[in-house]
């Protein structure tokens, strides 16, 4: 319509000179006497030309204005018409391009998962080869138990959580393994026994460095002052914490006490190890009245709990009431690929009737856990390398 109403102007603009022209070339070629109006008109006729000069070039110019206003406007439609489609054209390749990124990414992680679940695969299978080809190759290992661990700090707690990863127990011996289990360990008692443990741990460190000629004078000084402040420092949590639970009725006795009796052993038996040289046994003492012992002792596994916090080895007595009572356990924590595991053996309960037979499990285990690393390693290097293929 506005194409129409253009050409109509356009055509308007060139009708008004032509009848300029005629008006002119009427009045030149008529005499005075034939008609005033043309006298009149000749009189002023340079006025009337140049009047008509000026109609005609405001013509024009509104002639040039439209047709260029047309012509801009006939392009940018055009062009509208033909970046239009293509616009359109270019989002719905991007959207396709999305959708595409959207299928990659979830086949990617399908993929990962894929992977994954055959780590896992392998790693339960070869784990239980392993624990399968040691224990039966270790006549006085009844069981063996991989589990996995992990410690997180609280404002009022610390929580231990653990979790089963595999096992495998010669006929006839019933494991009973946690699948999975949590401890909820108050914040006082947990950094009181933790800070008795660092100073251990510093104290082993400091016994089985080597040290030379000239050092040794100093070394023997420094073990002696982190025996005496581990000392000290046990001595403040059984004076701390044993009143806590004489103080209770064995009915009242809750899970929170449970850990501390399973921490005083730990205290009790670090003790005896840095003042008596003869082997030593805390099972076979009673820490408090014998309905305390036996009501806690009965409450929750917390020999797994113990090892956790002991990191290195831990030998303990099963003192409940099932047919595990005297079955005896050691347990070591080890890591692998930035990850907590603890293997818990259970051993032949007349074990403690062999000469050495400390040496001799702590050597077997060592063996088990160097020969689960080798494995675990092998099996995370082989799919890491098909991640990256």
């Amino acid at each position: 319509m506005k194409e129409k109403n253009l050409i109509t102007r356009l055509l308007l603009y060139s009708i008004l000179p032509l009848i300029g022209l005629v008006i002119n070339y009427y009045i030149s070629n008529h005499s005075l006497t034939d008609n005033l109006l043309i006298y009149a008109l000749k009189f002023n006729i340079i006025n009337i030309t140049g009047v008509g000069a000026l109609i005609i070039l405001l013509v024009l110019v509104l002639a040039v204005s439209d047709t260029s206003k047309w012509i801009k406007k006939y392009y940018s439609e055009k062009q509208n018409l033909t970046v239009t489609p293509l616009n359109e054209k270019i989002n719905e390749l991007k959207e396709n391009i999305k959708h595409k990124e959207d299928l990659l990414l979830a086949k990617a992680g399908s993929l990962m998962d894929k992977y994954n679940d055959l780590q896992q695969y392998q790693e339960k299978e070869t784990l239980l080869k392993h624990l399968k080809r040691f224990t039966l190759n270790k006549p006085v290992i009844h069981s063996a138990q991989l589990y996995r661990y992990s410690k997180k700090i609280f404002n009022d707690e610390t929580l231990v959580k653990v979790n089963y990863i595999n096992g495998y127990a010669i006929e006839g011996i019933d494991i009973n393994a946690l699948i999975q289990t949590y401890y909820h360990i108050p914040k006082g008692i947990y950094f009181d026994m933790n800070n008795i443990l660092e100073l251990k741990r510093k104290l082993d460190i400091l016994t089985e460095s080597e040290k030379d000629f000239e050092s040794i004078q100093v070394s023997n000084e420094i073990e002696h002052q982190v025996q005496e402040d581990i000392l000290n420092t046990i001595e403040e949590f059984i004076k701390t914490y044993r009143p806590l639970i004489e103080s209770k009725e064995p009915s009242s006795l809750t899970e929170s006490d449970s850990y501390i009796i399973a921490l005083y052993e730990l205290c009790v038996e670090i003790y005896l190890s840095l003042t008596d040289d003869s082997d030593y046994d805390t099972w076979e003492l009673n820490f408090f009245t014998p309905e305390i012992d036996h009501q806690l002792k009965n409450m929750k596994r917390t020999g797994i709990l113990s090892g956790i916090l002991k990191i290195n080895e831990y030998i303990f007595r099963n003192e409940g009431l099932s047919s595990k009572k005297g079955r005896i356990y050691i347990t070591r924590c080890f890591q692998l690929n930035n990850q907590n595991y603890i293997i818990l053996l259970s051993i032949l309960p007349n074990i403690i009737d062999f000469p050495n037979w400390r040496k001799l499990l702590s050597t077997q285990t060592k063996e088990l856990i160097q020969g689960l690393q080798d494995d675990l390693s092998l099996i995370y290097n082989e799919v890491e390398h098909e991640r990256m293929m």
